[in-house]
């Protein structure tokens, strides 16, 4: 019922439902914290001598030492995990506040995204499928407040586990080297203008490097830092310093 009132946009709201094993988990914790909690002073009234205790209330107006030293531990271990749980959640708001001041490198707000997965049978060719992707760039592009669209394999933060490694030209890497590896993603249309991606240098991608054109490439900041790279890369390399 709670997942029928959630927008449909949610991401994975299908997948929301209640686990039943962790929920007989957590009761079956629950009862057995109770029952062990019950035991302590269960166990201290057993091991209590009423005469004893009567006589020692009667000399002192109190209850027992024993009872009292057990409620002063009480007390203290009470305020020490309050304030450990104070102290933990104040950590833990100042970290999600430094997490959200950090600098994504993409604008996420006003933002649509969705997946969608042609049939084999009827885009079999590499032809239909480019011809797909152009009427769809086309169409969403001439949608009323569609300021750029564009198509990428992997959006950013989403988990590209889709990698491989490169060497550069003309660098000879050391024997201990281990590989540079680079998580790939491609890209058409206008997807660095549609999630806000700044180009530091060089240009981004244009419906001119195709198939026929000289091999090019967008890289991000950390990649140029890779060794056998020109500290001064430009980020989208014309062909004069090929990878492979």
């Amino acid at each position: 019922m709670g997942v029928s009132l959630l927008p449909e946009t949610l991401p994975r709201v299908n997948n929301i439902g209640l686990d039943w094993p962790v929920m007989l988990f957590a009761l079956g914790l629950a009862l057995l914290t109770s029952f062990l909690c019950g035991l302590a002073p269960a166990f201290a009234a057993i091991r209590t001598s009423v005469n004893e205790s009567l006589k020692e209330g009667g000399r002192t107006g109190t209850s027992g030492t024993g009872h009292v030293k057990l409620r002063s531990a009480l007390v203290v271990a009470e305020i020490a995990v309050a304030l450990t749980l104070l102290a933990a959640c104040g950590l833990f708001l100042r970290s999600f506040e430094k997490m959200r001041e950090v600098q994504l490198g993409f604008r996420p707000d006003n933002t649509l995204a969705a997946l969608y997965v042609l049939p084999q049978q009827r885009y079999a060719t590499q032809s239909a499928i480019d011809e797909f992707t152009k009427t769809l760039l086309n169409n969403l592009g001439q949608l009323p407040g569609a300021d750029a669209t564009g198509i990428t394999s992997f959006l950013p933060a989403a988990g590209n586990n889709w990698g491989t490694a490169f060497t550069i030209e003309g660098y000879v890497p050391p024997k201990v080297a281990g590989l540079n590896m680079a998580a790939i993603s491609l890209v058409e249309g206008d997807s660095f203008q549609a999630l806000g991606i700044r180009v530091l240098r060089g240009r981004v991608l244009t419906e001119s490097d195709n198939a026929g054109s000289p091999l090019v490439a967008l890289v991000n900041r950390r990649q140029t830092a890779a060794p056998g790279h020109a500290g001064d890369l430009h980020a989208v390399d014309d062909g004069g310093g090929r990878g492979r």
